[in-house]
């Protein structure tokens, strides 16, 4: 028992300074080594060894199962609670050395968690969480408000902030208002600038209509209460402001608008699944028009929720976090804040441009654009080529990564491969 508690603590150094895939599952002792007669390590035999044992034995080999550390200190205790809430699991099987990532946690939960404890008057960051997720390592970091401790979250950002006076005048002027359709009852809470990528989106989707435009389609389970998904959904516009987003054009510069009560709910009366999802993706999206759109429908019995929306909107990781308030929306449970995009606008405003091109012009120096297919040479005439495949992902709450940075490593790996290189250099849209 005392050799697994070490080796479990082992395991939770390992952790915090090593990847999830490098940290042993199991560590079986052994009172020598088997070798093959070339004295070389007998792997085989090991693997024999491994698979002779049952699941009892083997839980009593892993790091895991061993006696948990109660929470010793006041924080330690307090914030075991906020993570059996956030995490919804038994109080009692979090214990000191656990991380918050093992239970179940992931990165949209950090925000939440750090949402709630502060609530319960406790600060600390996300940053925190990741550096050391062991529920002893952030209750050092945690620091009580209430105390006179200094807030360590940003002040709010007020409306209309990251505008100059004469371009929030136009933003609440009536040619804003006539260009998106906007109702006598709406508003326009705040507007700020688009970043780089936001602008050239858009402005792709005006020259080349639907591209950019992702369409959704999800099956609903027959225990679904469908009144009850339409009023979580509505939650989840209320709560991600870029839901109620639209892009105009204020003096020649591309900007966003937030609006109030901006549902659209799309009628699929006497509509089939195919011919809703195809007036749904061929519906204009530009400049002051809604930027996202969406509908149920039923069919033979069955109910389909289908979402189309502008890449201008949203991406990956936000589109993590608006199906997590959609779950907790649906299930009744505890939503947080949702941080507004305008604070990373403002991040991006403030950001030294010169000196982050110094600095990526000094980590790329030498690096060499990978030439993979290669390029032929001398006259020939240009060809097109296309290759599709179906690469199928396993579904993970516990991890943040999306799947487009795991085809990202992937196509790196590749390309490494081929062009006989330890790194690989090409260009993407992120």
């Amino acid at each position: 028992e005392a050799l697994q508690n070490r080796l479990g603590a082992l395991v939770d150094e390992l952790s915090v300074v090593l990847p999830k895939y490098m940290i042993p599952t199991l560590i079986i002792p052994c009172k020598y080594m088997p070798f093959t007669i070339s004295t070389k390590l007998d792997r085989k035999l090991l693997h024999e060894q491994l698979s002779s044992l049952t699941w009892d034995q083997r839980a009593a080999y892993s790091p895991s199962n061993r006696i948990k550390r109660e929470p010793e200190t006041r924080m330690e205790r307090r914030l075991q609670t906020i993570w059996a809430e956030i995490l919804n699991v038994p109080m009692d099987s979090i214990g000191r050395d656990d991380t918050f990532f093992q239970l179940g946690g992931d990165s949209i939960m950090g925000i939440y968690l750090v949402s709630t404890a502060k609530e319960d008057g406790i600060a600390f960051t996300v940053k925190d969480v990741f550096d050391d997720p062991r529920l002893s390592a952030v209750a050092l970091k945690a620091i009580l408000i209430q105390d006179g401790s200094a807030d360590i979250t940003e002040s709010p950002l007020e409306p209309f902030s990251l505008l100059s006076e004469s371009r929030s005048s136009l933003a609440l002027g009536d040619e804003i208002r006539e260009e998106c359709g906007l109702d006598d009852g709406q508003t326009i809470e705040d507007a700020y600038p688009c970043s780089p990528l936001q602008e050239g989106l858009i402005a792709l989707t005006v020259k080349q209509p639907g591209s950019y435009v992702a369409t959704y389609v999800y099956h609903l389970s027959k225990l679904a209460d469908v009144s009850r998904f339409k009023n979580a959904w509505d939650t989840v516009v209320e709560v991600c402001s870029n839901l109620r987003t639209r892009i105009v054009l204020l003096d020649g510069v591309t900007t966003q608008v937030v609006l109030d009560n901006d549902s659209h709910w799309q009628s699929a009366e006497n509509e089939t699944l195919d011919s809703m999802t195809r007036s749904l993706r061929n519906a204009q999206m530009g400049y002051g028009t809604p930027l996202c759109r969406y509908t149920i429908v039923s069919e033979k019995g069955e109910n389909y929720f289908i979402w189309v929306a502008h890449h201008s909107i949203y991406d990956g990781w936000t589109l993590k976090v608006m199906f997590s308030v959609l779950y907790q929306a649906y299930s009744d449970r505890y939503i947080p804040e949702i941080r507004p995009f305008s604070y990373f606008i403002k991040y991006v405003q403030e950001t030294n441009g010169d000196a982050a091109a110094s600095f990526w012009e000094t980590e790329l120096s030498g690096a060499v654009r990978a030439s993979f297919p290669p390029r032929p040479t001398g006259p020939h005439k240009a060809e097109s080529q296309c290759y599709r495949s179906t690469i199928s992902f396993t579904s993970s709450a516990k991890t943040s990564i999306t799947h487009a940075t795991i085809l990202r490593a992937a196509w790196s790996i590749v390309l490494a491969r081929y062009c006989d290189s330890n790194e690989a250099v090409f260009g993407v849209t992120v």
